[in-house]
């Protein structure tokens, strides 16, 4: 393991986005021709399906025109019977920042969760094992020593979670994920929350998601924004911002497959009460641990060690 290696090409793995059975022993994810377990289902069809799957990214964004008509909402695998994983993006974000664990801003981390998009309180891909003491192991290993803990790469940190004014952070997901997951049009979702929040007496300001470049040049992280420009909290959807709203001391108000748990608030609460969850800092730290225990160094999974060990 390296921190100037790219593990997250495509040629340490040969998967496409959309939904792969592992088929041969060994959970390692990758296509067989490749070292791996795994091979494309047929047809991106459940029904064909008799081994547990794994699902990487968002169909709908397939480079191939059919193949992007092919999505499957999570529910669907339930309905089938099928045991199905989510490989994505880490929902510690700051793994995939630049810095001393990864100077080329590499996509060398992941998450790979069970029967969701995310990591949900009652189930973990590892369980008994800390998140934070392997994941602490492994920024360790790759910067000499120069990085001891993960909470040395997320920035600035507030002693007590709460709210501190009236300027809000709206931060919708992409496009896609509104009309396939949850029947929704964005434009009216972001409508429909920056009127609700004016009423209810809040500065509201739109930060829709940036790419991942634009995300790294003029302190434009989330984390660097929220503490730049004073922000009292954060409304998302579909999301990991939580998170990184949290770990940088303040609330999160939150809905469908969020990666906060119990410690965000839900939207209609939020509306019912205008009042938010502040959880304890000791509160955030054991749930970024939580979430840590399905976070996975990419040689893990292609290695198949990231399961149940």
């Amino acid at each position: 393991m390296k921190n100037d290696v790219n593990y997250g090409s495509k040629e340490q793995h040969g998967l496409h986005w959309g939904i792969s059975e592992f088929i041969a022993p060994g959970w390692r994810v990758g296509l067989i021709e490749q070292g791996g377990s795994c091979q494309r289902l047929r047809e991106q069809d459940l029904s064909n399906c008799n081994n547990p799957v794994i699902t990487l990214g968002n169909i709908w964004a397939h480079k191939d025109p059919q193949e992007a008509k092919l999505f499957r909402h999570p529910d669907e695998y339930e309905k089938h019977g099928v045991r199905w994983f989510c490989w994505d993006n880490p929902q510690l974000p700051h793994l995939l920042y630049r810095g001393h664990h990864n100077p080329q801003g590499y996509k060398n981390w992941m998450r790979i969760t069970e029967g969701n998009t995310v990591t949900t309180p009652d189930t973990a891909v590892r369980e008994g094992q800390s998140g934070a003491e392997r994941i602490n192991q492994q920024l360790r290993d790759i910067t000499e020593g120069r990085i001891q803990k993960w909470w040395q790469i997320v920035g600035e940190r507030k002693n007590k979670i709460e709210a501190r004014g009236k300027k809000v952070l709206v931060c919708p997901s992409g496009a896609g994920v509104f009309p396939n997951y949850y029947d929704l049009d964005k434009t009216d979702w972001i409508r429909e929350r920056m009127h609700q929040l004016t009423n209810m007496g809040y500065r509201r300001v739109l930060r829709d998601k940036p790419g991942r470049q634009a995300r790294e040049i003029n302190n434009n992280k989330l984390h660097e924004v929220i503490h730049n420009e004073d922000i009292a909290f954060t409304v998302s959807i579909h999301s990991v911002v939580p998170v990184e709203t949290l770990v940088a001391g303040i609330p999160a108000v939150v809905e469908g497959r969020h990666a906060s748990g119990e410690l965000g608030t839900p939207w209609d609460e939020f509306v019912a009460t205008d009042k938010l969850r502040c959880p304890e800092r000791e509160e955030v730290d054991a749930w970024v641990d939580r979430i840590l225990m399905d976070t996975f160094h990419k040689t893990e999974a292609y290695e198949g060690k990231w399961y149940g060990q």
